[in-house]
């Protein structure tokens, strides 16, 4: 942050008493005022110093110990009218967090929870699909709180995702915009009025059953399964037909000549 500083010089001579003075004015978020003065030879100097008001030493926070599984907390400047960005570098869905001022203001700190589950602060759970509850604590008075986190993309499905805050014993859906994607996540930006626990989540969705793992079973416990194959009949003997038609064949032709030798016979 740069301090524009401001020199304002006020040689007053007093001819008659002797007195020469000069101010030193630095204006600024801290302002800083030296006055030297000079009489008879002599040289003294006075200081004085006003500082703005300080966002505190740290962010009070009423979660259940048990139920924070990550926490950070961020400290920056504020400055009147504009957008201060707090940056995470957990592995929180939640990454950058944007306060504007309200007034100009030093050490802002602002606390990111990551929850096991829903806050033990409430009772009532958002009617939707959801990713993961968070808590974003600051004790700064503020204008106005942007909100960027993250999702995996294995994740989502066919629903709209939505940051939904706790106010008023409810859960608000807030406006939420989709700001970029790659190959593993989807970012996000929300809009806030202040700070809460936020549910990030999806309303609409169709959440797919999770894939069952495919069992496979080691070449060696398969059993082949063996299928008899029809066996083909035996040709018929053709020689034992022959034979027992020549065998008729004989008997009747002997038959046949014993009737005639009999007819002929007076």
């Amino acid at each position: 942050m740069k301090t524009k500083n401001i020199i304002l010089f006020t040689l007053s001579f007093f001819l008659m008493a002797g007195i020469v003075s000069a101010t030193y004015i630095t204006e600024g978020v801290n302002n800083t005022q030296v006055t030297v003065s000079v009489q008879d030879g002599t040289a003294s100097s006075n200081t004085s110093s006003s500082s703005s008001t300080s966002g505190g030493d740290g962010v009070i926070t009423d979660e259940c110990f048990s139920n924070v599984q990550y926490k950070e907390t961020r400290e920056n400047d504020l400055r009147y009218g504009a957008y201060t960005t707090f940056s995470f570098t957990s592995d929180f869905p939640v990454y950058e967090v944007q306060v504007k001022g309200l007034k100009n203001e030093h050490d802002v700190s602002v606390r990111v929870e990551q929850l096991r589950n829903l806050s033990c602060r409430l009772t009532d759970k958002p009617q939707a699909g959801i990713y993961r509850y968070i808590n974003i604590f600051s004790g700064v008075q503020q204008d106005g709180v942007l909100i960027k986190f993250k999702i995996s993309n294995g994740w989502l499905s066919s629903g709209t995702v939505t940051l939904a805050r706790w106010q008023d014993g409810a859960w608000v859906d807030l406006p939420t915009s989709i700001i970029g994607s790659d190959g593993r996540y989807t970012y996000y930006e929300s809009e806030s009025t202040g700070f809460s626990s936020f549910a990030i989540l999806e309303r609409g969705g169709i959440r797919l059953p999770t894939p069952q793992p495919t069992v496979v079973i080691p070449a060696a416990q398969v059993q082949p399964i063996v299928v008899p194959q029809p066996t083909e009949a035996e040709p018929p003997n053709r020689v034992s037909e022959i034979l027992a038609v020549l065998a008729i064949i004989f008997f009747l032709g002997a038959a046949t000549i014993h009737l005639l030798k009999k007819r002929c016979k007076p």
